[in-house]
């Protein structure tokens, strides 16, 4: 918008459904083992880089458990995905399923999966992340920008970079325990509060009145 010519921009970024309380059941196909059950819902795709989980998965899976690696979702990855799943134990892949289901998958996850390949797409900010925490469950992301620095924070779970050594020292203080997050009610709040559809149309409309 300056290259155009505006004099004075703001950004507002987009906000997510906060709902009264989680999704309730379990999703269909949600694995039944013993131990933390790890979840990427959405798109597949090369500058997602969702392929690290795989590795850090693979890296750490003796020290996880009976733990899954789940992948909800489609894309133009999704093959190749696929093909690289197959190589590691305990990493399944479902198609993608409806909006109330992905909430199931999240709400019922042990943690939840977002990344971002750094140099194309810095400024993004993955949604799956806020509707995550919007079910009350944290979130390893792995990736540049806000996003990571909102969950180092605000204690939203675990943020590092592309790095699958270091998101594999994410899973396993999921397993452990030792995950330095501030609980399922805190992660709603700070969604409500600062990235809700609600609290989105407050900024917007503060920027709007500033203009007047």
């Amino acid at each position: 918008a300056r290259d155009l010519g505006a004099a004075d921009v703001a950004v507002v970024p987009n906000g997510v459904r906060v709902p009264e309380v989680v999704a309730a059941g379990v999703p269909e196909g949600f694995p039944t083992c013993g131990g933390p059950v790890f979840v990427y819902a959405g798109t597949i795709a090369h500058w997602l880089a969702p392929e690290v989980f795989i590795d850090a998965f693979e890296r750490a899976r003796e020290r996880l458990g009976d733990a899954r690696l789940v992948f909800v979702g489609q894309g133009s990855g999704w093959e190749d995905l696929a093909e690289r799943a197959r190589r590691v134990a305990g990493v399944e892949l479902i198609p993608a399923v409806s909006a109330e289901e992905a909430d199931r998958w999240m709400a019922r996850a042990s943690a939840t999966l977002a990344s971002l390949r750094p140099g194309g797409y810095d400024y993004a900010y993955p949604t799956k992340i806020l509707a995550s925490l919007a079910q009350g469950t944290p979130v390893i992301y792995a990736g540049p920008g806000q996003a990571g620095r909102d969950v180092r924070e605000a204690g939203l779970g675990a943020a590092c970079g592309l790095d699958a050594d270091q998101v594999a020292e994410a899973m396993v203080a999921v397993a452990s325990g030792t995950l330095n997050w501030v609980g399922e009610e805190r992660v709603r709040a700070w969604v409500r509060e600062h990235r809700s559809v609600s609290a989105s149309s407050r900024a917007a409309a503060a920027v709007v009145r500033s203009a007047l």
